[in-house]
């Protein structure tokens, strides 16, 4: 066979990579999915989809949303995260599935399990999950499960453009459950929005960190003024920009 896809997704949502010689192993290693022709990964965990590069029109329906939405674009996007990790948790049985919080995090990060941007990306989640999350005033229902719907009903943050969440949280549901293709979240997101900023900010000029010893005058075009360098919340700071910036010329790892 020919013009086999580098990166494969499975049937279970588990990632797999070209290993040489027309052969795939699962991404994290498991001892039992090492060196397996495609034939018969289909065979054994198919049907699979092939990890494919975003699109033009979605890459345009994501800076659409970000121009939209402005400084309220990191928040927004971390929502969107965790709003369809909830739903793909919920339909592997939601607080009460055994293995459902591992099924989401593997369909969030299929595309390229091992990576740093993939293990970020769950940090971002967990922000998202406090911004989703709004405790209204009074103690609430009994119950972890029944008390946490209780705050995602009262939710999300003001932080969060609502209408910008469900448009993004519509691109990323479609990327990671397309029966067809399977888009890999973390590395594309950090790509897409690290150019949008860059482009809003600088517009193309040649400006070094050196010019911008800060280097916030781009993320300070989607993020607020609480994920700003030094702020109180120093370390949602630092997971939101060591991701979503992290593919810009201007990206100051001392930041963080």
């Amino acid at each position: 066979m020919t013009d086999q896809p580098y990166r494969i997704v499975d049937a279970t949502n588990h990632g797999w990579l070209a290993s040489g010689a027309g052969t795939y192993r699962a991404e994290p290693y498991h001892p039992d999915r090492e060196n397996l022709p495609l034939e018969q990964v289909v065979e054994k965990f198919g049907p699979i989809r092939p990890v494919e590069p975003i699109t033009d029109a979605d890459e345009a329906r994501l800076t659409g949303v970000f121009a939209n939405i402005g400084r309220k674009t990191i928040t927004t996007l971390a929502a969107a995260i965790e709003l369809v990790f909830h739903e793909l948790r919920e339909s592997a049985g939601g607080l009460n599935g055994n293995n459902s919080y591992d099924y989401a995090t593997r369909t969030m990060t299929a595309g390229r399990a091992g990576s740093w941007e993939s293990a970020v990306l769950m940090d971002v989640m967990l922000f998202g999950n406090g911004l989703n999350l709004v405790k209204p005033k009074g103690r609430g229902p009994a119950g972890v499960a029944a008390h946490a719907d209780w705050k995602r009903a009262a939710g999300p943050s003001k932080r969060v453009d609502v209408d910008g969440r469900r448009e993004l949280a519509g691109i990323l549901r479609r990327w990671v459950t397309d029966p067809d293709r399977y888009v890999e979240v973390a590395e594309t997101l950090a790509s897409v929005v690290s150019r949008y900023a860059d482009q809003v900010a600088y517009g193309g000029e040649d400006v070094r960190i050196a010019d911008d010893p800060d280097a916030v005058r781009g993320w300070a075009t989607v993020a607020d003024q609480w994920l700003m360098p030094g702020g109180l919340a120093q370390r949602d700071f630092a997971t939101c920009y060591r991701l979503f910036y992290s593919a810009s010329a201007h990206f100051n790892s001392s930041l963080i």
